[in-house]
């Protein structure tokens, strides 16, 4: 249990801040590229999921326009 309570999960988001700061004050360079290039990943894979989520949304908003159109078409 005590081990449990000492782990500290440094991959945390809340973590990613400080360890750059402390590349930068430390002047890693390969750091500091590493660090980059793994901020830039997560930022396209969260513009990716966010596209997706968008694209599924828009064919929701699609498909309740054609059955609005077809309750519409009936009732003519």
């Amino acid at each position: 249990m005590g081990i449990e309570l000492a782990y500290i999960n440094t991959k945390h988001p809340d973590f990613h801040e400080a360890q750059v700061v402390h590349k930068a004050v430390t002047n890693d360079q390969d750091g500091m590229r590493t660090l980059q290039r793994e901020l830039q990943a997560k930022q396209q894979q969260q513009a990716l999921q966010e596209e997706k989520e968008n694209r599924v949304s828009t064919c929701r908003d699609g498909l309740g326009q054609l059955e609005n159109l077809k309750r519409f078409t009936e009732h003519c």
